[in-house]
C-alpha cells in the first residue's frame, strides 16, 4: 500500500470522512447517510443482531473467565461487518476481523499517540508506516465491499445497500 501524505487526523480518518467535515458539507453528506439508519431501515437488522448475539455468547464457556470488553468488542464488531457491509462468508468475515484488529492496534502504541499529539506527520516512521499498512488492508475490503453492493451482490438487508443508492439532490451519487 503507498505512502499515505494527509496531515493528522485525515491520516486516520481520510480527508473527505465525515469526521474531517464541517458545515454545508457535512449537512450534505449526513443527509444522505442518516436515513438508511433510522426506522424501518434499522428493523431489517434485528434478526442479524439476534444471529451475532447467539454466534457470540454461544462460544463462551461455562465457568471460563472473560473480559466483557472483548465479548462486547467481538459483538459490535461482527453486527457492524454483518448489518452494515453485509459481511457473511466466513472467509470474509476473518478477513474483515483480522483488518480492523490490526487498525484498532495501531492506536495502542505510545509512540503513535505522541506523534499525533505533536503533529510529526512523517511517514517513515514506524507507527506511521504500520498505519498506513493497517489503514490500507482495510480500505481495500471496504472498497470491495462498496463494489459488491454497487453491483448488487450484497444481501439485501445490508444498510451499504442504501448508502450507495443514495443520491444527492443533483443525482450525483456519493
Amino acid at each position: 500500500y503507498g505512502v499515505n501524505y494527509e496531515p493528522g487526523p485525515a491520516r486516520v480518518f481520510g480527508k473527505r470522512s465525515m469526521p474531517m467535515l464541517a458545515g454545508r458539507a457535512l449537512r450534505r453528506e449526513r443527509h444522505l447517510l442518516v436515513p438508511p439508519f433510522h426506522g424501518d431501515a434499522m428493523n431489517a437488522t434485528g434478526t442479524i443482531i439476534r444471529d451475532v448475539t447467539l454466534d457470540t455468547f454461544g462460544r463462551l464457556v461455562p465457568d471460563e473467565t472473560f473480559l466483557v470488553r472483548d465479548v462486547a468488542t467481538l459483538f459490535a464488531r461482527d453486527v457492524i461487518l454483518r448489518s452494515v457491509f453485509g459481511v457473511e462468508a466466513p472467509r470474509d468475515l476473518d478477513a474483515f476481523r483480522q483488518a480492523s484488529v490490526d487498525f484498532n492496534k495501531c492506536f495502542e502504541y505510545m509512540a503513535f499517540m505522541w506523534m499525533a499529539a505533536f503533529h510529526f506527520d512523517l511517514d517513515w516512521l514506524p507507527p506511521n508506516r504500520r498505519l498506513a499498512s493497517a489503514r490500507g488492508r482495510l480500505e481495500t475490503l471496504l472498497v470491495d465491499a462498496i463494489e459488491r453492493a454497487r453491483a448488487g451482490g450484497l444481501n439485501g438487508a445490508a444498510i451499504l445497500n442504501k448508502v450507495v443508492a443514495a443520491r444527492y439532490d443533483d443525482g450525483a451519487a456519493m
